[in-house]
């Protein structure tokens, strides 16, 4: 997968290097009022 740039945006594949800052953002419970639930560890 390649990633695509433009002057305000970078969107780039999903990696084992995203997990330390996704985890805090998709542990928030808030998140998941209506589905599913926030992840159990950062594994």
């Amino acid at each position: 997968m390649r990633t695509l740039s433009h002057t305000l945006l970078q969107l780039e594949p999903q990696t084992a290097a995203h997990a330390q800052e996704m985890f805090s953002v998709l542990s928030d419970p808030r998140i998941y009022e209506f589905e599913n639930s926030p992840p159990s560890s950062l594994a």
